[in-house]
C-alpha cells in the first residue's frame, strides 16, 4: 500500500505516540489526492488497522496513529533527501492549516486542537530547522503554540518559543516584517506577565515602531502594541499614560473591526482598569456592561474573557461596598476560571485573592485566609516568590492579618 507508506513517512517526522488521524484529514487538502483518499476512505483505514495490528511496532488506536522510535529512525534514514524535505514539508503544512485563523487565546473551542498538535509541532519543528524546511511556517507553528501554551500557565516553555520564533522570522522574513514585531510583541507581553518590566517595555515598543513603520498606525497589529503597553503602565501605577494609549487601540480596532468583536471587547475591559484605579466609577460601569453584552452574544459565558469582564465589574461593586452584588460576579467568575483552565492557574488565583479581598471587606477573615494561602501557593508554584503577584497577594494576606488581630 504505497499511500500507507507515505503516511508512514510523514509520521516518521512526528512525536512517536498519539499522531492525529482525525485532524489530518481535517486537513488533508494539503496532502497528495491519494493520501487524501486513504485518510477520508473508511474502509481502506479499516483494513490499515487490521494490517498495522499484525506489528506491535506500527499501531491505530481510536484515531491515533502510533509508532516505534527504532521504526521512525529506520524511516527517516531510507529517505532520500528530497523524499524527506517532501514528507517533512507536509508534516509542517498539516499542522500550520489546522490552526488557521484560530487564536488561542480567544476560541477555547480550539484547544483541544493545540493540544493534540502539541508534541508532534515540537518534533516536527526541530527536523524542519535541520533539514531548512518551511522555516516561515515553523515560526508561526512556535507562535501559536507559544500562545496556547500561555493560556494554560507553562509560561517557561512559552519563553523558549517565542525566541525561537522570533529568531527563525528574523531569519527568514528579517527584522523590518510584520511577523517580526508579531513575535516582540509577544515575547514583550510575556514578560509584562513575569513582573519583567524593563524586559516588557523593551520589547513592545520595539515591536510598536516596527509596525508603526511597516503596517501604519491604523493596523490591528498597532493597536495590540498600545493595549499590550497600556496593561504594562497599568501594571507599573502609570494610569494616566495608560488611559490614552488604550483609548486610541480601542478606536482603531472598532473602525477596523466594528464594535461586535472580540478585540473591541478587550479593548472595553482593558480600559476599565484605569479608570476604576482613578475613581472614574460610572464611566467603568457603563464599559464593563457594554463588553460584557457583546462578549456574551459573540463569545458565549464559558470563557475566560468573559469571566475577567465579571471579575473586574465585581471589583466595581466591591469598591463601592455593594457586596452583595460583587459576591455573585466574583463566584460566577471563579466558576467560569475553574471550568476553563482548572483551579492550578494563574487566573483563577487571581479571581479567589479578590474574592478574598471582598470577604477581608466584611470582615469576613476566617473565609479570606484560605483563599489567600491558595492564591499564594499557585503564583509561588507558577512564577516564583518573587512575581508580583506572589507579593501582592501576601501583602495582602498580612494586611488581613493585622486587621483580624486588631479585632480581637
Amino acid at each position: 500500500m504505497p499511500d500507507a507508506i507515505a503516511l508512514l513517512n510523514m509520521a516518521a517526522f512526528m512525536a512517536p505516540d498519539d499522531i492525529p488521524l482525525r485532524l489530518l484529514a481535517k486537513q488533508a487538502e494539503v496532502l497528495p489526492e491519494s493520501l487524501q483518499a486513504l485518510l477520508r476512505d473508511k474502509g481502506e483505514m479499516a483494513e490499515l488497522r487490521i494490517l498495522f495490528k499484525r506489528y506491535s511496532i506500527v499501531k491505530i488506536e481510536k484515531d491515533n496513529l502510533s509508532m516505534h522510535r527504532l521504526l521512525q529512525t529506520v524511516i527517516r534514514h531510507g529517505l532520500t533527501e528530497a523524499q524527506a524535505k517532501q514528507s517533512l514539508g507536509l508534516v509542517i503544512d498539516v499542522m500550520a492549516e489546522s490552526f488557521g485563523d484560530l487564536n488561542p487565546q480567544r476560541d477555547v473551542h480550539a484547544w483541544p486542537v493545540y493540544k493534540a498538535w502539541h508534541s508532534h509541532i515540537l518534533v516536527g519543528a526541530k527536523h524542519a530547522q535541520a533539514q531548512e524546511v518551511k522555516l516561515e511556517r515553523v515560526g508561526y507553528l512556535y507562535s501559536q503554540l507559544g500562545l496556547y501554551l500561555g493560556v494554560t500557565g507553562l509560561y517557561q516553555q512559552v519563553e523558549l518559543l517565542f525566541v525561537e520564533a522570533k529568531d527563525l522570522r528574523a531569519k527568514v522574513l528579517g527584522k523590518e516584517h510584520e511577523h517580526y514585531a508579531d513575535s516582540l510583541n509577544n515575547l514583550g507581553e510575556l514578560y509584562r506577565i513575569l513582573g519583567q518590566h524593563d524586559k516588557a517595555e523593551r520589547f513592545i515598543v520595539e515591536s510598536r515602531d516596527i509596525h508603526e513603520r511597516v503596517v501604519g498606525k491604523q493596523h490591528p497589529s498597532y493597536a495590540i502594541n498600545l493595549n499590550n503597553l497600556a496593561l504594562l503602565y497599568c501594571d507599573q501605577g502609570h494610569y494616566d499614560k495608560a488611559v490614552p494609549l488604550f483609548v486610541e487601540s480601542r478606536n482603531i480596532r472598532e473602525k477596523v473591526f466594528g464594535k461586535q468583536h472580540p478585540e473591541y471587547v478587550q479593548s472595553l475591559n482593558n480600559l476599565a482598569l484605569p479608570y476604576y484605579k482613578q475613581h472614574r466609577y460610572g464611566k467603568m460601569e457603563r464599559i464593563l456592561i457594554e463588553s460584557r453584552n457583546i462578549h456574551a452574544q459573540i463569545l458565549g459565558k464559558e470563557h475566560l474573557g468573559y469571566a475577567s469582564i465579571l471579575n473586574n465589574l465585581a471589583e466595581l461593586y466591591r469598591a463601592q461596598r455593594q457586596y452583595h452584588k460583587a459576591d455573585a460576579l466574583f463566584v460566577e467568575s471563579r466558576d467560569i476560571t475553574a471550568n476553563v483552565v482548572g483551579k492550578t492557574h494563574p487566573d483563577y488565583a487571581i479571581k479567589i485573592n479578590n474574592m478574598a479581598e471582598l470577604r477581608r471587606a466584611q470582615g469576613q477573615y476566617d473565609k479570606a485566609e484560605p483563599l489567600y494561602l491558595e492564591a499564594i501557593r499557585i503564583f509561588e508554584k507558577v512564577f516564583g516568590p518573587e512575581n508580583p503577584n506572589a507579593i501582592t497577594v501576601r501583602n495582602n494576606y498580612e494586611l488581613m492579618l493585622k486587621e483580624k488581630s486588631g479585632r480581637e
